[in-house]
């Protein structure tokens, strides 16, 4: 066969080839749902494997506070945590340098109390930012989680004031499992309680928190990184 007309139809093939590639859309994992209102942060717990990313600040001005996150939505509880006991969070969310202000939870008869109240294996939360947040509960409490099993927190931080009794942190309230992660994170959150009270983490089971700190004052009985530490693996 003549060589041009080789090259030609090589050509032909390889163009219709990028056409197809272009002209079809071929899904390969699905989308990150953008969230803009507290309404919508509200919504995650409707999926709790899917990813998320937040498109602006979020804070006592922003459409939906005072129904889902202000001192006076949900009966004066404040906002409903994502993910408990039986249905924990176990997707993805990236704050993308937004922060979440103003969040107010008063549980104080609840555990696993925070933003998110559980997460689970596979969850990645990173860059989020919670400031001048004003949390009350009773076991696993923190602003950004009450309690991590396996779970992955990076680049993350919480200011504002934390209430609780048992297992309470400056931003998780419990780490638990070897996978568990935090990392590059950071609280000057005031925090109270009673047993294993922490200021970055109330307790570490076998988790590992690195290149974290915290400065937020500490008031019960614990320790002004972690609560309480077993097994678990905290340094640079």
């Amino acid at each position: 066969m003549n060589r041009k007309l080789i090259s030609a139809c090589y050509l032909f093939a390889v163009l219709v080839m990028l056409t197809v590639l272009f002209a079809v859309n071929i899904p390969t994992a699905s989308a990150a749902t953008e969230i803009n209102t507290w309404g919508e942060l509200h919504d995650v717990r409707n999926n709790l494997s899917g990813s998320y990313y937040l498109g602006n600040d979020l804070d006592s001005s922003t459409a939906g506070y005072s129904q889902y996150a202000s001192s006076t939505a949900n009966g004066g509880a404040g906002f409903d945590p994502i993910g408990n006991s039986s249905n924990s969070f176990a997707g993805s969310f990236d704050g993308n340098g937004y922060k979440i202000s103003d969040l107010y939870i008063d549980r104080g008869s609840a555990s696993y109390v925070g933003l998110f109240g559980k997460t689970s294996s596979g969850a990645l939360i990173t860059q989020v930012g919670i400031e001048n947040a004003d949390i009350t509960g009773d076991q696993y409490v923190g602003p950004l989680v009450g309690y991590n099993d396996d779970g992955t927190v990076k680049k993350s931080y919480a200011t504002g004031t934390v209430i609780g009794d048992y297992r309470v942190g400056g931003l998780i309230g419990e780490i638990w499992g070897e996978p568990s992660e935090v990392n590059n994170s950071y609280a000057t959150t005031d925090v109270t309680g009673n047993n294993e009270v922490g200021g970055l983490v109330g307790s570490n089971y076998g988790g590992t928190v690195t290149y974290s700190y915290a400065t937020g004052s500490v008031t019960g009985s614990g320790g002004g990184l972690m609560g309480y530490n077993y097994d678990g693996m905290a340094g640079t």
